[in-house]
């Protein structure tokens, strides 16, 4: 019998600072009852704090009784591992076969009723368990998952006449997937990073998801949207998810919509038909992992992120109307938190906005204008009759 745990280096450090850890969320989540800092956070703000220290209390707890209890054992006829949580075990004869990534190795068995072992790479001489499924000659599932794709493609009648033509197939849909995330990756760049001149920035982010789509299309299935560990399949995920992001949060750091309302029924119509569009143009409609309805709701996500990115921004640029302009005092000035700082003014009631509010501005704007100072707002009607504005 062979036991494994986590390793020493790791253990200490966790015995060191989850405790630690656990006392600082407690002191936080206790802090309204402490006479000494009851006053120092905002109702609203502490509900957030409590709710994070809470979280935060249980995941340390959960680390440090892993790090006691967990273990993951080879015994002579099974494995079983040990957690919090849960106890798994497998006879020898009931393992499938295995799987790595950068946290665990995964061992997954024949029955599907049955559940997969996970050995945190944290532990201890984990090399040696992988040279224990090789030596038993446990296969390696990744692996296994290319070879049968690629033996999939081959075989298909569809993507050529013989296995010569199919064969180049692959290797121009490699190709060709290289340079649509390359590209999808140098627009998605420009647009988040550099964003100059900005009324052009926006194209190719808006045009270049639907040019995936058509690429997809041509493929037939050769060609996925999204991407899969060791598959033999090319994927457009990099540059489809490069341009999305981009627009997605240019519209959210760049324009400050008045009501959300008419935003809605425009954001849900667009998305309907772009997932319309990629459902006739892909053949990813089989789902029979838990892994496959992961991935779905990943990109059923990034559509609407496409969608709300694409209608907002086109709605604010390329905005002709004559903006109305408001006064407004500048009553607190806030920066947030983090490693991309966002610039906040709280600004007194102006035009259709009857309660003191905060609106983001630049970086060079906020540095530049101090507490009972008055700045202008410019109201606009926006290309789609959805309002925005902006403080200048």
């Amino acid at each position: 019998m062979k036991e494994y745990k986590i390793a020493k280096v790791w253990a200490i450090v966790i015995y060191i600072c989850a405790p630690l850890l656990i006392a600082l969320f407690v002191f936080l989540l206790l802090m309204p009852l402490i006479p000494a800092t009851k006053n120092d956070l905002a109702p609203g703000a502490y509900w957030f704090m409590a709710a994070l220290s809470i979280l935060m209390i249980v995941v340390f707890t959960f680390a440090l009784l892993d790090t006691i209890k967990g273990k993951f054992v080879i015994d002579r006829n099974k494995i079983y591992s040990v957690t919090t949580l849960s106890n798994r075990e497998l006879l020898l004869h009931e393992i499938k076969g295995y799987r790595t990534n950068d946290k665990f190795i995964i061992i997954e068995p024949k029955n599907k009723d049955k559940k997969n072992i996970k050995i945190s790479t944290y532990f201890s001489k984990t090399h040696e368990i992988k040279e224990w499924l090789l030596t038993n000659n446990y296969p390696d599932l990744d692996l296994s998952q290319e070879i049968e794709d690629r033996k999939a493609i081959l075989n298909n009648q569809e993507f050529g006449w013989n296995e010569s033509e199919r064969e180049k197939k692959l290797l121009t849909a490699g190709k060709v997937a290289k340079i649509v995330n390359v590209i999808g990756s140098v627009a998605g760049g420009w647009l988040l990073f550099f964003p100059k001149p900005y009324e052009y920035a926006i194209i190719p982010c808006i045009i270049f998801p639907i040019l995936c789509l058509i690429v997809l299309r041509n493929f037939r299935g050769l060609i996925k949207i999204d991407e899969k560990k060791n598959s033999a399949y090319p994927s457009l995920f990099w540059g489809f998810f490069a341009t999305v992001m981009a627009l997605f949060l240019r519209s959210l750091i760049d324009f400050e919509i008045l009501d959300y309302a008419p935003v809605w029924i425009p954001m849900i119509v667009i998305a309907s038909i772009f997932i319309a569009l990629l459902l006739f143009c892909t053949q990813e409609n089989k789902y029979d992992k838990a892994s496959d309805y992961l991935g779905a709701f990943g990109i059923l996500l990034i559509s609407f992120c496409y969608a709300y990115g694409a209608f907002i921004t086109v709605n604010c640029i390329y905005d002709k109307s004559e903006p109305e302009v408001f006064n407004a005092v500048i009553l607190d000035k806030t920066i947030s938190s983090g490693k991309n700082k966002s610039y906040y003014l709280e600004l007194t009631p102006w035009g259709p906005r009857k309660e003191n509010e905060r609106a983001t501005v630049s970086k060079d704007f906020y540095n530049s204008h101090q507490v009972n100072e008055e700045v202008e707002v410019y109201l606009m009607k926006g290309r789609f009759e959805v309002a925005w504005f902006e403080v200048n």
